[in-house]
């Protein structure tokens, strides 16, 4: 279900026109599907595919470094250090 959302992002018109006008809202959020999945298998520590869930948090982190041409109003350093911190937890568990 949350690749479904996840996915939403770019495949819906509403996900496209956010895209459009405001990458900075759509960067943040779409990054924080995989950021609140990956959460959440390490808080109930159920099985679940490392890999799977590091390529999609490496696939969230392209989101927030977006080439020049595209205006952004933050920096996406929180976001970037989430993904960071989970990825770290991930790689040593």
């Amino acid at each position: 279900m949350a690749r479904k959302v996840y996915k939403k992002y770019d495949t819906t018109q509403e996900g496209k026109n956010l895209k459009n006008a405001d990458y900075t809202t759509w960067a943040i959020w779409r990054s924080g599907v995989p950021i609140f999945v990956a959460r959440a298998y390490l808080e109930v520590k159920t099985n679940f595919d490392r890999k799977e869930i590091l390529a999609w948090l490496e696939e969230a982190l392209r989101y927030l470094n977006p080439p020049k041409s595209i205006k952004t109003w933050a920096d996406f350093q929180y976001r970037k250090d989430e993904i960071i911190l989970l990825r770290n937890t991930l790689q040593k568990s």
